[in-house]
């Protein structure tokens, strides 16, 4: 099977591929965090290796017969470290209760803002698939954090393991996806013992034997990453083991590996930067394909090196890579900077400077790529430059009509209120104004309505959570006019709703909670950084008849409305209170 039928085999099995291992999307960016001391620490000689061969340990490939492996770890927070690196690299260092010390080296070209990173010894793995037991290991946080270039994670156990007898690995989330994983491999010197970490969650080393190795190649990894790696590994274990046993190595090793990453380039690396340049980096979706692009070109371009395949191997292909992606840094930089600076909006901040760091790792025009160049923002134009919105409303609508209809009377008693917090995304220019349609929504809500006649009752009930909406933009959208400072916003809960005639269930479906509609607000000046307020609200069925008094309150489905509209009367829509706030969503 090839690479790219594995990778859509995963994708079809509703799990995401990671693709290749040094080769990863960008993780969630963070910034203004202040190092966290401990007192747990020790320091220990790690440097990131520059010219080193990649080593997996002695193994024979088989056919796998199981899927993969799940472990249950024990962490030691006693013995943890917490620190933030900046974008000029860094060292943590920990000591575990046994004396075994770990140090975790990242380089000036792994992160390109600064994050807060934790490293935690792990005291036990249940399930450990190794006789002789664990001889250490480290659970690294953020989770999903994933590097630009490898960190370096240096182990100096307490409890010496023979080289024939050390077995790395590595696992996802909390335990998940447990697999053995490459160590950096110096012939002249096997200790201290160096493994690259790609992205967390955590990685160690255990005391195990070649039949468990051989063991765990049949527990075949999810991601097409980590099966890949597999097949680099079954290649270079070969060779290792012939140079120990003093025989040949194998002569076609070279022109193996190369028609390797030949078919990985054509099949994974160029596809998805073609994908990412047709994003256009439009907000946070387009830039984080574009970083995800780099991370997967970078990646497979420092394999290249670290597999001894030398500069020379697909030069025109590593030279495209970077004029590709420097253009498409371009597009982003245009994106994120227009049409100002907010110096106080810290996603801002962090995209842009993302941006400027991930162009000069491609060796950019400092001067193109200079944040100190660009216009400060001024008035309402903060606004302008939020590419995703976190929104909150909370409202209720309560009303009461009892009155005498043609041939008989009728009651209404309507009570509904719903609180909803929701992303909102840009989503481009709309009719001359910048628009942000919702992408997610979470919140709740309650649905009681009361319709009684001489002949007949109906209900309308619900609670609980909103329903998913596919798309979400049905959950929400708000514009900005770039010339005038106003903003117009909607919120539209949705939950499951029972209808009822006459005491018998007739349908159960999905129904807005109700939609506050509010046109025209002032957009506060750059001290703001928060749309809200609170307002009473005339209901209203037609939500158009006043489209410029933002005062709306839409009361549902068609049906629901025309009922109400007729059961309460028509000059006897209520109100609804509404309160509500959307400040700009944080870049990570």
């Amino acid at each position: 099977m090839s690479f790219r039928n594995r990778f859509a085999a995963n994708e079809q099995s509703g799990r995401p591929g990671r693709l290749f291992p040094c080769a990863l999307i960008l993780g969630a960016l963070l910034m203004f965090l202040a190092p966290v001391a401990s007192s747990n620490t020790t320091t220990v000689e790690a440097e990131v290796a520059q010219d080193s061969t990649i080593y997996l340990p002695i193994v024979v490939r088989q056919q796998p017969a199981t899927g993969p492996l799940s472990v249950h770890l024990t962490l030691d927070r006693a013995h943890s470290v917490q620190q933030a690196v900046p974008p000029a690299g860094g060292v943590l260092n920990v000591t575990g209760a046994d004396g075994t010390k770990f140090s975790l080296a990242i380089s000036d070209r792994s992160l390109p803002v600064t994050r807060t990173i934790t490293m935690t010894v792990i005291s036990a793995v249940q399930g450990l698939p190794f006789s002789d037991g664990l001889a250490g290991a480290v659970h690294l946080e953020p989770q999903g954090l994933l590097f630009l270039e490898p960190a370096i994670l240096t182990i100096v156990p307490a409890r010496p393991v023979p080289p024939d007898r050390q077995t790395f690995f590595a696992y996802d989330e909390d335990g998940q996806e447990f697999r053995l994983h490459p160590s950096v491999f110096d012939p002249a010197n096997l200790q201290p013992i160096r493994l690259p970490v790609y992205h967390f969650s955590g990685v160690g080393m255990a005391s195990g034997t070649e039949a468990e190795r051989t063991a765990m190649l049949q527990r075949l990894p999810s991601d097409a990453a980590d099966q890949i790696m597999q097949e680099v590994a079954a290649l270079l274990a070969r060779e290792r083991a012939a140079q120990l046993a003093g025989q040949p190595g194998d002569p076609e090793l070279s022109a193996k590996l190369q028609a390797l990453f030949r078919s990985y380039y054509t099949e994974v690396v160029q596809p998805t930067l073609q994908a990412a340049y047709k994003t256009h980096c439009h907000g946070l979706t387009g830039q984080h394909a574009i970083g995800e692009a780099l991370s997967l070109a970078l990646g497979w371009e420092r394999s290249l090196l670290l597999l001894g395949l030398g500069e020379d191997f697909m030069s025109a292909e590593r030279g495209s890579i970077s004029t590709t992606l420097l253009e498409a840094l371009a597009v982003c930089w245009m994106d994120a900077t227009n049409p100002c600076m907010d110096w106080r909006n810290p996603s801002q901040i962090v995209r842009v400077f993302s941006i400027a760091h991930q162009a000069q790792i491609l060796g950019g025009s400092d001067t193109v790529f200079d944040p100190g160049r660009v216009r400060k923002c001024e008035g309402c134009e903060w606004a302008k430059v939020v590419s995703d919105w976190n929104g909150r409303v909370v409202f209720s609508y309560q009303n009461h009509s009892s009155r005498s209809v043609y041939g008989g009377s009728i009651t209404a008693d309507v009570a509904r209120s719903a609180t909803m917090v929701v992303g909102m995304t840009d989503a481009a220019d709309w009719g001359g104004r910048q628009r942000w349609n919702a992408n997610w929504a979470r919140g709740s809500g309650n649905f009681n309505d009361r319709v009684v006649e001489t002949s007949r009752t109906q209900t309308w009930i619900g609670s609980g959570e909103l329903t998913q909406l596919s798309p979400a933009t049905g959950h929400g959208k708000m514009d900005i006019d770039p010339a005038g400072c106003k903003y117009s916003v909607e919120f539209t809960p949705y939950i499951v709703v029972a209808y009822t005639n006459d005491s018998r269930e007739e349908s159960r479906g999905s129904r807005a909670v109700g939609t506050p509609y509010l046109f025209e607000l002032p957009v506060p000046d750059a001290d703001g950084r928060v749309l809200s307020g609170m307002r009473v609200l005339p209901g209203s069925v037609d939500p158009m008849q006043s489209q410029n008094t933002f005062t709306h309150f839409f009361f549902g489905g068609t049906g629901a409305a025309a009922e109400l509209e007729y059961a309460l009367g028509k000059d006897n829509l209520g109100t609804a209170q509404v309160e509500w706030s959307l400040s700009p969503a944080p870049y990570w």
